[in-house]
């Protein structure tokens, strides 16, 4: 019961400030706290500063020079302590191969945004945080 009890914090990092704000809305109504960022650079400040990031949601393109690819490769690379922090990459606008190479780097899962409805992506993180296995294989790409 305990682990129920847990609030959990998610990184938001998304682009599209009106999707960002509904992604934390739904977060936040789930029992999630949030925090968000629309860069690679202002997330990894964020990470920085914060040792409570239970999980990032992550887009592909965002603001600045680096996109979600640059973002993976820096929190699981050798030696970061983000490492052990699981990323759900949500995004519109790459295809198989990225989708792929993403799964390769390290995220838990990759989901296109127009195929999944933000309560399924949610709970899926839910299930994750609480040890709970996904039998389904309908509701993104998986890393396994």
């Amino acid at each position: 019961m305990a682990e129920e009890s847990k609030q959990y914090t998610v990184l938001v990092v998304e682009d599209e400030l009106p999707l960002q704000r509904i992604v934390e809305q739904k977060l936040k109504a789930k029992g999630f706290l949030v925090k968000t960022a629309n860069s690679v650079n202002q997330a990894l400040e964020i990470l920085q500063e914060a040792d409570d990031i239970d999980v990032i949601w992550l887009d592909h393109y965002l603001y600045g020079t680096e996109d979600g690819l640059g973002m993976i490769v820096e929190l699981k690379s050798e030696g970061s302590h983000w490492r052990r922090i699981p990323v759900f990459v949500v995004s519109n606008t790459v295809g198989g191969d990225k989708a792929r190479m993403y799964l390769r780097l390290g995220a838990e899962k990759f989901y296109t945004k127009a195929n999944h409805k933000l309560e399924d992506i949610i709970t899926d993180i839910q299930n994750h945080l609480s040890g709970v296995t996904e039998t389904s294989t309908d509701v993104g790409i998986d890393a396994a």
